[in-house]
């Protein structure tokens, strides 16, 4: 299901990424995924994870254990939809404190 890389890829880009994943955890992840969802591009789902584990905090192995535990196709787009939502939310925090400075 193409659903699925197009929310990691959200879930991710959103925050502007660019490089691709070296392995581990994140590849484990992607091939799970690819496998339910009978997707096909592995790299695209792991673009960028790796750069901003920092970011995500504790979220960002919350979601790759979500993902990895997943039974289906779509569990895993509940999970990527989840981490978009983390990252959204934090997203907005910062943008409604820089707004409220201009007021």
């Amino acid at each position: 299901m193409k659903q699925v890389a197009i929310v990691l890829a959200i879930a991710v880009g959103v925050l502007g990424c660019s490089k691709i994943f070296g392995g581990g955890k994140e590849r484990k992840l992607c091939e799970h995924v690819n496998t339910l969802c009978e997707a096909s591009d592995l790299d695209e789902c792991g673009t960028a994870l790796v750069d901003h584990k920092a970011d995500l905090g504790d979220k960002y192995d919350q979601f790759l254990t979500c993902g990895t535990e997943a039974d289906s196709c779509m569990e895993a787009l509940g999970c990527a939809g989840g981490l978009a939502s983390t990252i959204i939310e934090r997203m907005q925090h910062d943008f409604d404190k820089g707004a409220a400075k201009m007021k």
